[in-house]
Protein backbone atom coordinates (compact mmCIF):
# COMPACT_ATOMS: atom_id res chain seq x y z
CA UNK A 1 0.00 0.00 0.00
CA UNK A 2 3.14 2.45 1.20
CA UNK A 3 4.31 1.95 -2.41
CA UNK A 4 1.41 2.41 -4.37
CA UNK A 5 0.39 5.38 -2.66
CA UNK A 6 3.52 7.56 -3.16
CA UNK A 7 3.44 5.65 -6.94
CA UNK A 8 -0.16 6.87 -7.66
CA UNK A 9 0.18 9.96 -5.53
CA UNK A 10 0.48 12.31 -8.08
CA UNK A 11 -0.99 11.18 -10.20
CA UNK A 12 -4.33 10.69 -9.17
CA UNK A 13 -4.23 11.39 -5.04
CA UNK A 14 -3.22 7.68 -4.24
CA UNK A 15 -6.94 6.80 -3.16
CA UNK A 16 -6.78 2.64 -3.85
CA UNK A 17 -9.58 2.34 -1.77
CA UNK A 18 -13.73 3.52 -1.67
CA UNK A 19 -13.29 4.41 1.82
CA UNK A 20 -10.60 6.55 1.65
CA UNK A 21 -11.82 7.83 -2.01
CA UNK A 22 -15.57 8.40 0.71
CA UNK A 23 -13.88 10.18 3.40
CA UNK A 24 -12.19 12.81 0.85
CA UNK A 25 -15.48 13.20 -0.48
CA UNK A 26 -17.22 14.15 3.06
CA UNK A 27 -14.25 16.35 3.40
CA UNK A 28 -14.58 18.41 0.13
CA UNK A 29 -11.13 17.56 -0.95
CA UNK A 30 -12.52 14.84 -4.04
CA UNK A 31 -15.85 15.87 -5.64
CA UNK A 32 -18.33 13.56 -5.29
CA UNK A 33 -18.22 12.79 -9.67
CA UNK A 34 -14.84 11.90 -8.76
CA UNK A 35 -15.67 9.90 -5.66
CA UNK A 36 -17.92 7.83 -7.81
CA UNK A 37 -15.69 7.14 -10.75
CA UNK A 38 -12.62 6.05 -8.29
CA UNK A 39 -15.06 3.67 -7.20
CA UNK A 40 -16.22 2.08 -10.39
CA UNK A 41 -12.45 1.53 -10.90
CA UNK A 42 -10.93 0.72 -7.82
CA UNK A 43 -14.32 -2.19 -7.45
CA UNK A 44 -13.09 -3.43 -11.09
CA UNK A 45 -9.49 -3.94 -9.95
CA UNK A 46 -10.59 -5.50 -7.02
CA UNK A 47 -12.79 -8.00 -8.86
CA UNK A 48 -9.60 -8.28 -11.63
CA UNK A 49 -7.17 -9.15 -8.83
CA UNK A 50 -9.30 -12.22 -7.26
CA UNK A 51 -9.99 -13.39 -10.82
CA UNK A 52 -6.43 -13.37 -11.70
CA UNK A 53 -5.32 -15.04 -7.93
CA UNK A 54 -8.60 -17.62 -8.79
CA UNK A 55 -6.28 -18.96 -11.21
CA UNK A 56 -3.84 -20.43 -9.38
CA UNK A 57 -5.95 -21.13 -6.18
CA UNK A 58 -7.08 -24.50 -5.75
CA UNK A 59 -10.69 -23.17 -4.23
CA UNK A 60 -12.23 -19.84 -4.80
CA UNK A 61 -11.26 -17.12 -2.64
CA UNK A 62 -13.92 -16.52 0.39
CA UNK A 63 -14.26 -13.40 3.02
CA UNK A 64 -16.12 -14.19 6.45
CA UNK A 65 -15.26 -13.72 10.58
CA UNK A 66 -12.17 -16.11 11.46
CA UNK A 67 -12.83 -18.42 13.69
CA UNK A 68 -14.20 -18.80 16.73
CA UNK A 69 -14.72 -14.92 15.99
CA UNK A 70 -18.44 -13.65 14.83
CA UNK A 71 -20.02 -11.20 12.41
CA UNK A 72 -19.82 -8.61 14.89
CA UNK A 73 -16.22 -8.90 15.82
CA UNK A 74 -15.37 -9.14 12.28
CA UNK A 75 -17.82 -5.90 11.68
CA UNK A 76 -15.86 -3.83 14.77
CA UNK A 77 -12.26 -4.87 13.54
CA UNK A 78 -13.14 -3.55 10.02
CA UNK A 79 -14.91 -0.33 11.17
CA UNK A 80 -12.39 0.32 13.75
CA UNK A 81 -9.04 -0.02 11.54
CA UNK A 82 -10.95 1.54 8.60
CA UNK A 83 -11.45 4.22 10.56
CA UNK A 84 -8.11 4.37 11.48
CA UNK A 85 -6.98 4.78 8.07
CA UNK A 86 -9.20 7.18 6.96
CA UNK A 87 -8.38 9.20 10.22
CA UNK A 88 -4.82 8.79 8.90
CA UNK A 89 -5.25 10.18 5.31
CA UNK A 90 -7.27 12.88 5.86
CA UNK A 91 -4.78 14.25 8.27
CA UNK A 92 -1.72 13.87 6.70
CA UNK A 93 -2.75 13.74 3.18
CA UNK A 94 -5.71 16.01 3.39
CA UNK A 95 -4.89 18.86 5.95
CA UNK A 96 -3.84 21.87 5.38
CA UNK A 97 -1.55 21.83 7.91
CA UNK A 98 0.22 19.43 6.24
CA UNK A 99 0.02 19.74 2.42
CA UNK A 100 -0.01 24.05 2.25
CA UNK A 101 2.76 26.45 3.18
CA UNK A 102 1.28 29.60 4.65
CA UNK A 103 3.06 32.30 2.98
CA UNK A 104 3.02 36.11 3.35
CA UNK A 105 2.63 38.72 -0.06
CA UNK A 106 4.70 41.91 -0.14
CA UNK A 107 2.46 44.00 2.34
CA UNK A 108 2.39 41.24 4.48
CA UNK A 109 -1.04 39.34 3.95
CA UNK A 110 -1.41 36.32 4.63
CA UNK A 111 -1.61 33.78 1.57
CA UNK A 112 -1.90 30.12 1.35
CA UNK A 113 0.24 27.90 -1.51
CA UNK A 114 0.44 24.53 -2.48
CA UNK A 115 3.63 23.10 -1.78
CA UNK A 116 3.21 20.57 -3.68
CA UNK A 117 7.07 18.73 -3.68
CA UNK A 118 8.16 20.85 -0.88
CA UNK A 119 5.56 19.53 1.83
CA UNK A 120 5.37 16.11 3.68
CA UNK A 121 6.96 13.31 2.71
CA UNK A 122 5.64 10.78 5.75
CA UNK A 123 2.00 10.69 4.80
CA UNK A 124 2.30 7.02 2.05
CA UNK A 125 4.34 5.74 5.42
CA UNK A 126 2.04 6.94 7.72
CA UNK A 127 -0.55 5.46 5.32
CA UNK A 128 1.06 2.34 4.86
CA UNK A 129 1.89 1.39 8.61
CA UNK A 130 -2.09 1.56 9.61
CA UNK A 131 -1.92 -1.57 7.61
CA UNK A 132 0.93 -3.15 9.60
CA UNK A 133 -0.86 -1.94 12.52
CA UNK A 134 -4.43 -3.46 11.70
CA UNK A 135 -3.04 -6.81 9.97
CA UNK A 136 -1.25 -7.42 13.21
CA UNK A 137 -4.30 -7.01 15.47
CA UNK A 138 -7.22 -8.02 13.31
CA UNK A 139 -6.22 -10.33 10.65
CA UNK A 140 -6.98 -13.02 13.40
CA UNK A 141 -10.50 -11.70 13.53
CA UNK A 142 -11.79 -10.02 10.25
CA UNK A 143 -8.81 -10.82 7.82
CA UNK A 144 -7.87 -7.37 7.80
CA UNK A 145 -9.54 -6.16 4.66
CA UNK A 146 -10.11 -2.35 5.17
CA UNK A 147 -10.91 -2.31 1.79
CA UNK A 148 -14.34 -2.18 0.21
CA UNK A 149 -12.25 -3.08 -2.97
CA UNK A 150 -10.82 -6.05 -0.78
CA UNK A 151 -13.93 -7.50 0.78
CA UNK A 152 -15.83 -7.47 -2.60
CA UNK A 153 -12.80 -9.11 -4.77
CA UNK A 154 -11.89 -11.51 -1.87
CA UNK A 155 -15.73 -12.96 -1.69
CA UNK A 156 -15.88 -13.64 -5.93
CA UNK A 157 -17.33 -17.26 -4.66
CA UNK A 158 -20.52 -15.11 -3.95
CA UNK A 159 -19.96 -12.52 -6.43
CA UNK A 160 -19.42 -9.94 -3.58
CA UNK A 161 -22.65 -10.52 -1.95
CA UNK A 162 -22.36 -12.59 1.16
CA UNK A 163 -19.78 -10.91 3.90
CA UNK A 164 -18.21 -8.66 0.91
CA UNK A 165 -21.39 -6.37 1.12
CA UNK A 166 -21.52 -6.38 4.90
CA UNK A 167 -17.22 -5.49 4.97
CA UNK A 168 -17.79 -3.04 2.61
CA UNK A 169 -21.24 -1.20 4.64
CA UNK A 170 -19.00 -1.04 8.14
CA UNK A 171 -16.04 -0.03 6.33
CA UNK A 172 -17.77 2.95 5.18
CA UNK A 173 -19.13 3.76 8.47
CA UNK A 174 -15.54 3.22 9.85
CA UNK A 175 -14.25 6.54 6.77
CA UNK A 176 -17.64 8.39 8.12
CA UNK A 177 -16.45 8.30 11.89
CA UNK A 178 -13.25 9.50 10.28
CA UNK A 179 -14.09 12.17 9.13
CA UNK A 180 -16.53 13.45 12.16
CA UNK A 181 -13.16 13.06 14.63
CA UNK A 182 -11.21 14.42 11.76
CA UNK A 183 -13.95 17.77 11.57
CA UNK A 184 -13.94 17.89 15.59
CA UNK A 185 -9.35 18.00 15.78
CA UNK A 186 -9.32 19.87 12.74
CA UNK A 187 -11.25 23.03 12.97
CA UNK A 188 -9.04 25.12 11.40
CA UNK A 189 -9.50 23.30 7.97
CA UNK A 190 -12.77 25.17 7.63
CA UNK A 191 -10.86 28.67 8.74
CA UNK A 192 -9.63 31.90 6.68
CA UNK A 193 -6.30 31.70 6.40
CA UNK A 194 -5.64 34.57 8.32
CA UNK A 195 -7.48 32.77 11.20
CA UNK A 196 -5.86 29.37 9.97
CA UNK A 197 -2.22 31.66 10.48
CA UNK A 198 -2.94 32.48 14.07
CA UNK A 199 -5.31 28.98 15.35
CA UNK A 200 -4.22 27.74 18.52
CA UNK A 201 -6.00 24.48 18.97
CA UNK A 202 -8.76 24.54 22.50
CA UNK A 203 -7.75 21.95 24.86
CA UNK A 204 -11.12 20.36 24.25
CA UNK A 205 -9.68 19.61 20.72
CA UNK A 206 -6.19 18.56 21.70
CA UNK A 207 -8.47 16.10 24.30
CA UNK A 208 -9.95 14.42 21.39
CA UNK A 209 -6.80 14.23 19.50
CA UNK A 210 -5.12 12.16 22.70
CA UNK A 211 -8.23 9.89 23.39
CA UNK A 212 -8.11 9.00 19.37
CA UNK A 213 -4.52 8.31 19.38
CA UNK A 214 -4.30 6.79 22.61
CA UNK A 215 -7.41 4.44 21.82
CA UNK A 216 -6.16 3.28 18.66
CA UNK A 217 -2.68 2.46 20.10
CA UNK A 218 -4.16 0.59 23.25
CA UNK A 219 -6.81 -1.25 21.27
CA UNK A 220 -3.93 -2.38 18.97
CA UNK A 221 -2.09 -3.69 21.88
CA UNK A 222 -4.68 -5.49 23.04
CA UNK A 223 -6.47 -7.21 20.37
CA UNK A 224 -2.44 -8.48 19.28
CA UNK A 225 -2.44 -9.79 22.90
CA UNK A 226 -6.19 -11.56 22.82
CA UNK A 227 -5.81 -12.95 18.98
CA UNK A 228 -2.18 -14.19 19.94
CA UNK A 229 -1.18 -12.25 17.40
CA UNK A 230 2.72 -12.00 16.52
CA UNK A 231 4.69 -8.99 15.81
CA UNK A 232 2.60 -7.31 19.20
CA UNK A 233 5.80 -4.70 19.43
CA UNK A 234 5.49 -4.20 15.77
CA UNK A 235 1.81 -3.31 15.24
CA UNK A 236 1.86 -0.88 18.18
CA UNK A 237 4.90 0.36 17.29
CA UNK A 238 3.63 1.31 13.82
CA UNK A 239 -0.16 2.31 15.31
CA UNK A 240 1.58 4.72 17.59
CA UNK A 241 3.26 6.03 14.52
CA UNK A 242 0.45 6.56 12.56
CA UNK A 243 -1.40 8.71 14.93
CA UNK A 244 1.85 10.74 15.86
CA UNK A 245 2.36 11.76 12.39
CA UNK A 246 -1.88 12.41 12.27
Amino acid sequence: LMVMVYATGAVSGGNLNPAVSFALGLSGDLKWSLVFGYWVVQLAAGYSAAALVNMFAPTPLSLGPVAPYVGWHAMAAEVLYTFMLCFVVLNCAASKRNTTQVLADGDGKASAASSSGSGNQFFGLAIGFVIVAGGFATGGISGAAFNPAVAMGLDTKYKGLNWGIWYAMFELLGASLAYMFYSIVRPDERMSTTDFMNYDALLSTRCVSEFVGTFMVVITACLCLVTGAEGNAFAVAAAMMCMMYS
